[in-house]
């Protein structure tokens, strides 16, 4: 009896593989395993995406973790940002439920009282002695706490003591008020700083230039001293290489033909030609070689060795 080769379901993958190969249908996304993203006819299309069931729990949200293709579930989010509640789930019905703990601690920032929940709410406490230093609302005066749990100005601070949001505001008889005249930018490349009514303003250093066109002059911030730094020569895209020549400066030249560069299609080769980036075609099996290669002689080799066992056994049924 003539034996019957009965294909096996390796050699049937096998085939399929290379079928989809040769369409060009390759992965094009390695970097989200939640979603099947295939090349074809050069564009990256995602054919599916990873489904992650229901886990039972109401009070957890189910997702899929692209670095691993896996399932998880993280805690819902229940948070109705006062301090003065305990905030839980419910797990039978998954609702965020929000419960009045007056045990709770709060802080309203009051440097004449304490802070403590009450009803769900925080409110001022405590009051602290009174004569207790405090800073009021007014920068200029100094203050002390009342002993009612407010913070009362008393006296003007020192006179010419920065104040507001610069370092032209100065206190004045208890005010803080602008002003002309000398102050400090902070900025070692300025000189001369003086506050024109609204910001203090320094003139910038100037720093002579040498004679080597592949250097630039800069006021260092950290000293105040010129120097010299390399002059960055940036090439005029992917295919372009930059140099700098000390007696003409920078140039630019096409770079090599046949250098790497990308046109962000995962779905086409491209190399750079006459110093333009081209696409040379749809990606091929021949871009994944070596991994593919495995791949194929495993697929392959586990084929041809279910083939051979499937006729040995016909052979002996016979």
């Amino acid at each position: 009896m003539t034996a019957r080769l009965i294909p096996s379901m390796a050699a049937i993958a096998a085939a399929c593989w290379l079928s989809s190969a040769r369409a060009g249908e390759l992965s094009c996304e390695a970097s989200n395993l939640c979603a099947n993203q295939r090349c074809i006819d050069g564009v990256c299309e995602t054919l599916s995406t990873v489904f992650c069931p229901d886990d039972g729990d109401p009070c957890t949200i189910e997702f899929c973790d692209p670095s691993s293709g896996e399932c998880s579930s993280v805690p819902k989010p229940c948070f109705d940002d006062n301090p003065c509640t305990t905030d839980t789930c419910n797990s039978a019905t998954g609702d965020c439920v929000f419960t009045i703990d007056d045990g709770n601690s709060c802080d309203l920032s009051n440097p004449c009282a304490s802070s403590v929940c009450s009803g769900g709410t925080c409110v001022p406490g405590t009051p602290v002695s009174s004569g207790t230093a405090c800073t009021p609302d007014f920068p200029c005066l100094s203050g002390e706490c009342n002993g009612m749990g407010f913070c009362v100005p008393q006296r003007p601070i020192n006179e010419l003591q920065d104040c507001g949001t610069g370092p032209c505001m100065r206190c004045e008889s208890g005010i803080c008020s602008r002003f002309t005249g000398s102050c400090n930018d902070d900025n070692l490349c300025t000189t001369g700083d003086t506050c024109d009514g609204e910001a203090c303003v320094g003139t910038p250093v100037s720093c002579a230039p040498d004679d080597d066109l592949c250097t630039t002059e800069e006021c260092n911030p950290f000293d105040g001293q010129c120097e010299s730094y390399p002059t960055v020569c940036p090439p005029d895209g992917q295919c372009s290489t930059a140099s700098c020549d000390p007696t003409i400066g920078c140039q630019t030249a096409p770079a090599e033909d046949g250098s790497e560069c990308t046109d962000f299609n995962p779905c086409t080769n491209d190399e750079c030609v006459a110093g333009e980036c081209i696409s040379t075609g749809f990606t091929t099996t021949a871009s994944m070689a070596p991994a593919m290669s495995r791949r194929l002689m495993t697929l392959l080799s586990l084929a041809l060795a279910a083939v051979a066992v499937a006729g040995i056994v016909r052979r002996s049924r016979g």
